[in-house]
């Protein structure tokens, strides 16, 4: 009786952190103005935040420049100065994206499918576009994005200091010391035949806001789930072990 008590309480645990899981990353994905965090000691916060556009046309990375019939020129990526948006002094940010670009010959891209990658820097300056590291104050930071070459020149564009900005659940990034500024674009190799925006929030947060964000809620559910999961399989083992003694 004890045992079908104990197994019974772990499959309604497993269940309850799967479903608790789901729930989490389906509020992540809601496009909210305002997120609000609310417990027996915190008031609900509206998080401060801003919105900008994004041109897939835009970019920080070397790109070609070669031109097929009926391209565009390439165009410089989204720069935000932190200071006058007032971020200078954030330790953490949340970004987050969605939106609808038309990439490699018209194939149009959404959502997830959009490399959304970005990059922190001291100066606002962009060298030209055959140059490989065109931020030249450009500060490490974030998870890091290898990027493929060219598609004519077949020449490198990876560096290190960029990062990829995830969808769904978003990205919380520290800002570097030092940054005054923040660069984004979409990661392609051929930008001339490029064509939309991508929409981007940027969301201030406070340290206890930063602890209580879903991607860290999703984060430590995974570790009990897999923990617990652990568990049950050992006891599940112990039981066949002692039901069936060796002879």
């Amino acid at each position: 009786m004890k045992k079908q008590l104990f197994s019974s309480v772990i499959y309604l645990f497993l269940i309850i952190c799967f479903t608790s899981l789901f729930i989490g990353i389906v509020i992540a994905s809601a496009d909210e103005g305002t997120v609000e965090i609310s417990s027996q000691v915190l008031e609900p916060v509206d998080f401060s935040e801003m919105q900008v556009d994004v041109s897939a046309l835009g970019t920080f990375l070397r790109a070609d420049p070669n031109m097929e019939e009926g391209g565009s020129p390439v165009q410089k990526p989204t720069i935000i100065d932190l200071d006058a948006e007032g971020l200078s002094d954030a330790k953490w940010i949340s970004i987050n994206y969605h939106g609808e670009v038309f990439l490699s010959y018209g194939k149009k891209h959404v959502n997830d499918e959009i490399r959304l990658i970005g990059l922190f820097s001291a100066t606002s300056e962009l060298k030209s576009i055959e140059n490989l590291n065109r931020v030249p104050e450009a500060i490490n930071s974030g998870e890091d994005y290898k990027t493929d070459e060219t598609y004519f020149g077949n020449v490198p564009t990876d560096i290190s200091e960029d990062f990829i900005i995830k969808y769904l659940i978003g990205s919380s990034i520290e800002i570097p010391s030092g940054a005054k500024f923040l660069f984004l674009c979409c990661a392609d190799i051929y930008y001339p035949d490029n064509a939309g925006t991508i929409q981007v929030t940027i969301t201030k947060l406070e340290y206890y806001q930063f602890l209580f964000s879903i991607e860290n809620v999703v984060i430590i559910l995974e570790v009990i789930f897999i923990m617990f999961l652990v568990i049950f399989i050992k006891k599940r083992k112990e039981r066949s072990q002692n039901s069936n003694p060796q002879t």
